[in-house]
């Protein structure tokens, strides 16, 4: 009985001491996700009429097959949020051109967009990396703005 007891108490500790290391790895691992070649997006329509359409370019290399959670908000001295979306793309290098709608109800005015991208790792970390577009002019069809 006290060998019984003894292989137990071994067995339940070396469980803990394997569940502390797979923690401790989840926790500080280094992952490598998705990395950017330029410091802000180029936009490559700097002045866009409400129900129009921001065209953007993200040049950039995935580093793993998981999806992304992207959730874009215009900025000013405000943050309007669009809906989220779920994005997988493929493991490698790419230049994508990004299309997003100007909603009708968008003041007019200056803005950028922040965009942040969610990855899922493991059971209890997430990483999220926070980019955002060069600047760009919300206008009325006449070519005015609002400051």
């Amino acid at each position: 009985m006290n060998k019984a007891l003894s292989i137990g108490i071994w067995g339940v500790l070396l469980t803990a001491f394997g569940m502390m290391l797979v923690f401790f790895y989840w926790t500080f691992y280094p992952y490598k996700t998705l990395e950017f070649k330029q410091d802000t997006f180029p936009v490559e329509n700097k002045v866009i009429d409400p129900g129009g359409n921001l065209i953007y370019s993200v040049d950039y290399c995935k580093y793993t097959d998981l999806p992304a959670t992207v959730s874009r908000s215009f900025a000013d001295s405000l943050l309007f949020p669009m809906q989220s979306m779920t994005t997988n793309n493929r493991k490698g290098c790419g230049v994508n051109r990004v299309v997003i709608p100007i909603p009708e109800s968008l003041e007019l005015g200056d803005y950028f967009m922040i965009i942040r991208y969610q990855y899922q790792v493991n059971p209890i970390r997430q990483i999220t990396l926070v980019k955002q577009t060069d600047g760009f002019t919300v206008t009325d069809n006449k070519g005015t703005h609002a400051n």
